[in-house]
């Protein structure tokens, strides 16, 4: 297990964060130059990087000034899941993820202690 080294993540990655921004700035653009908003298509990188705020639910790339005055809807798929947290929803299913530790540490030794006492015995050592 030793050789599963755990990689510390004390803050978001960086890079990945960069180029998702990058992606939305490119998406501005273009939207920007069909609309003919020469002003907002020549902002920069680290002028976006101080005014971009997002790309609304109809694909139009918004600024940090635009906050307060656009409507933005609330975001459905966000609704569905408080209101299924509220009804206190569960599909059934297990979360594996939040117990893979717990998995590793338990079952999957025993699995794999059966495992080796069931070789002894079947004359496989």
């Amino acid at each position: 297990m030793n050789q599963y080294r755990r990689r510390k993540l004390d803050k978001p990655n960086e890079d990945a964060v960069r180029q998702v921004r990058l992606r939305a700035y490119a998406r501005a653009r273009r939207y920007w130059q069909a609309a003919g908003d020469a002003e907002r298509l020549a902002l920069t990188d680290a002028e976006l990087d101080e005014q971009f705020w997002l790309i609304d639910y109809e694909g139009v790339p918004r600024l940090k000034s635009e906050q307060g005055t656009i409507d933005i809807p609330p975001d459905s798929l966000l609704r569905l899941g408080e209101i299924a947290d509220q009804a206190d929803f569960r599909s059934g299913q297990t979360d594996i993820s939040g117990r893979s530790r717990e998995i590793l540490n338990t079952e999957f030794v025993d699995y794999l202690i059966n495992r080796r006492i069931r070789g002894r015995t079947d004359g496989a050592e």
